[in-house]
């Protein structure tokens, strides 16, 4: 893992099994989540989040929802082959 924070699920098992399996809504946690990191930041001349990488359709919109410009958001298919959203 890179040297940084490590955000990780507070919710139960329970909890996750049912937004991302039964819900299936996985975006869910990760839009609040990162929202949340957001406001650590109320200087907001520009957005601390630079990339995004995940390996799902879902994670590319959480990304896009947060305004992570397109060209900078990644999706890695089962082959471990990286793919720029745009």
């Amino acid at each position: 893992m890179p040297v940084g924070p490590l955000i990780t699920s507070p919710d139960s098992l329970f909890t996750s099994i049912n937004r991302e399996i039964i819900k299936k809504n996985p975006e869910e946690f990760k839009i609040h989540s990162l929202k949340n990191v957001l406001r650590l930041f109320t200087f907001k001349k520009y957005n601390p989040i630079y990339a995004g990488f995940g390996n799902k359709s879902t994670d590319a919109f959480s990304y896009l929802t947060l305004g992570i410009h397109p060209d900078r958001i990644f999706t890695i298919n089962p082959a471990s082959v990286i793919h720029m959203l745009r």
